[in-house]
């Protein structure tokens, strides 16, 4: 609207210049209709007054002038109330803003139950959820059980008498680095583990109690219950 107000304006100055620039030069070329009249004409004869070329110029100059004025004073008035297009076009044009969408509450609650239901599933599992455990079997004076290395051990916790041999048979079918060993720290034992074979590992639990074993990054872990 300003850009417009403004042309407007530019406009109708030049109009007003042209008005002017006119008047001045009609005034040099006309001659004075006064000085025209003839010296013997009767005074209390009446005739029509021919206005000189001047006022008609300067008439023309002033309503112009006045158009102008009024432009001018239109387009300032009209800048001020409303707003700055390209302003306008910035304002909503921007791409990052993003308005929060009003759920309704059945869904907020089930998605809160839900969450929290997850959180304590995951808290259950690594904290509450005992491991399978399985019992060796006993022959010959020799308990024995075998563990399947599997992304993890499977047994993950044996239980076996103290004071009697024990004897581990470990099937690796895991190919990954970290199982490629077992360690049984309180045994003093760190035994490689061949892949798709089954490595044997004795000791005997001097005492009740529970011994760990571990693979060799001491990630994946297991537990060995002495009575």
């Amino acid at each position: 609207m300003l850009k417009k107000a403004t042309f407007f304006g530019t406009l109708v100055g030049l109009g007003f210049l042209f008005g002017v620039i006119s008047g001045a030069i009609a005034s040099e070329k006309m001659p004075d209709d006064h000085n025209m009249q003839p010296e013997t004409s009767k005074p209390t004869e009446f005739k029509a007054i021919n206005q000189p070329l001047t006022m008609k110029a300067t008439f023309l100059g002033t309503l112009v002038g006045f158009g102008f004025l009024l432009g001018t004073v239109s387009g300032v008035i009209a800048s001020e109330k409303m707003p700055d297009d390209h302003n306008m076009q910035t304002e909503t044009s921007k791409p990052t803003e993003f308005k929060a969408i009003d759920q309704p509450l059945t869904n907020k609650i089930l998605v809160t139950v839900g969450g929290v239901g997850l959180i304590g599933a995951e808290l259950w599992w690594f904290l509450l959820s005992k491991p399978k455990s399985k019992k060796a079997e006993s022959a010959s004076g020799i308990q024995e059980v075998t563990v399947v290395v599997d992304g993890g051990y499977e047994p993950s916790r044996i239980v076996v008498n103290a004071g009697q041999l024990v004897r581990l048979n470990f099937l690796r079918r895991d190919p990954s680095s970290c199982l490629e060993e077992v360690r049984l720290a309180d045994f003093h034992i760190a035994q490689h583990l061949e892949l798709n074979k089954t490595t044997t590992i004795e000791f005997t639990p001097p005492k009740a109690g529970n011994y760990e074993f571990a693979c060799g990054m001491n990630m994946f872990r297991g537990a060995i219950e002495a009575k």
